[in-house]
């Protein structure tokens, strides 16, 4: 087993500069179509500067090419199963938080965009845990800093840096028991796009991903991954309407072991591909319909003596988006995916089918209703579990001045037909929040 894991660590190593190479590869011939060398001051790139520069009011501007937001948000509520737990352990919270966005324009054709935020959540339920949160599932903060670099007149580079943290039902399946089972994940990315000609434009992405699991009895899920992406969209045969091939390529990696009755054991590194069709099409002014179609290959090592699954199969995201007015928007959306399952030992990945709606209406000038529904149907491998989760919301929000903004959602979720009683378990949860603009 040594020498395999030896040569797939070599084999691994030799991936990722080819990957590389290939996106640099592809980098470069399409800058080349679009004079990327050439950065043009034109009268469109003047037009969007001047269009930023009379962005929100509430932002303060520093000088003229940087503005700054401060936004205090108080959340209060009631959730009744904070872990997703058979067993519940209920509690009111309150959640005191602090953002901050930036926005800098320093030329015409090159801009960055950062936002930051935390928060606290305090728990009357000596039981919970209190927590810091930087991102989660009560519309805490999630760090970004993104670049955005206009080359010559149709080419684009985006560079940048999301760190997020979630503990959300929906994200995690379910939670694990009275330990603030928490992701931490920073994703470093580098985007590229061109329009190779009229009809055709191109698009090419490399993201390194680390990701920290706690509490620290958990350590050995935390990985970092590798996503190469590219895709070549053509226009030339409905009116609207962009298809291509696409090819994505995802290599991930454990360091960490996990101490159990068995001994020491570390998760299986994987490796997967994907490629099909992806399309775009705005069928009219108001329908919008994208996504992609393929094939998935998912294949790990032999690290881990408690799973021996490879998985494969057809994989899709679709959505389609309705705008009716400037006030309404319906979407749908679906999804199935193959992907690697964190949560357990005895687990490679897990196939996901994912089917949706959401609804947003700005009712009156002050007042926006909004709604969403989500079902999950989850098959894990190995000596997994099979599930369904199902959550619908429902939001309200209310614009007292341009300044300060009053919220409120309700959700409820339900983890049922689990092959394990005990996973299964329903959550409520219901907050309101205030958040004012410096």
């Amino acid at each position: 087993m040594k020498s395999h894991n030896l040569t797939r660590k070599v084999r691994k190593s030799q991936m990722r500069p080819l990957a590389m190479a290939g996106l640099l590869a592809l980098l470069g011939a399409t800058a080349w179509n679009a004079r990327a060398a050439e950065i043009d001051i034109s009268a469109e790139s003047q037009a969007k500067e001047e269009k930023w520069r009379q962005t929100d009011y509430t932002f303060s501007r520093l000088d003229d090419t940087l503005r700054i937001q401060v936004t205090g948000t108080l959340a209060a509520g009631y959730d009744d199963n904070v872990y997703s737990t058979h067993d519940k352990d209920g509690s009111f919270f309150v959640t005191p938080g602090l953002s901050l966005t930036l926005n800098w324009f320093p030329h015409p054709n090159f801009f960055v965009t950062a936002n930051a935020g935390v928060g606290f959540r305090f728990y009357s339920n000596s039981d919970v845990d209190n927590e810091v949160v930087v991102s989660g599932d009560a519309g805490e903060f999630k760090t970004s800093i993104q670049g955005n670099l206009k080359l010559g007149q149709k080419g684009d580079i985006v560079i940048g840096n999301d760190i997020s943290r979630t503990s959300d039902a929906l994200d995690l399946g379910s939670a694990r028991s009275k330990d603030s089972y928490t992701r931490t994940i920073n994703d470093t990315y580098l985007r590229y796009s061109n329009w190779v000609n009229e009809v055709t434009y191109g698009t090419a992405s490399y993201t390194h991903t680390f990701g920290w699991i706690g509490p620290d009895e958990y350590k050995y899920e935390s990985y970092q991954a590798d996503t190469f992406d590219f895709s070549l969209m053509y226009g030339g045969i409905v009116k609207q309407l962009y298809v291509g091939p696409y090819f994505t390529y995802i290599t991930r990696y454990y360091d960490e072991s996990a101490n159990t009755i068995y001994g020491e054991i570390q998760r299986d590194d994987s490796d997967s591909i994907s490629t099909g069709l992806a399309f775009n099409y705005e069928i009219d002014r108001t329908l919008f319909f994208q996504g992609r179609l393929g094939y998935t290959w998912l294949t790990f090592s032999d690290d881990n003596p408690l799973t021996w699954e490879n998985g494969y199969g057809l994989t899709y995201d679709a959505q389609l988006t309705y705008l009716r007015g400037e006030k309404v928007t319906h979407t749908l959306f679906s999804s199935n995916s193959l992907e690697e399952d964190y949560r357990s030992l005895f687990v490679n990945y897990a196939k996901t089918w994912t089917v949706g709606y959401s609804y947003r209406n700005r009712v009156a000038d002050k007042w926006t209703l909004s709604g969403d529904i989500i079902f999950r149907n989850v098959n894990e491998s190995d000596s997994g579990d099979d599930y369904n989760l199902i959550r619908p919301g429902i939001g309200v929000a209310y614009e007292i001045n341009p300044r300060t903004t009053l919220s409120a959602r309700y959700e409820y979720t339900n983890h049922f037909d689990s092959a394990v009683d005990e996973n299964d378990y329903d959550r409520n949860r219901i907050s309101v929040t205030i958040a004012y603009k410096f």
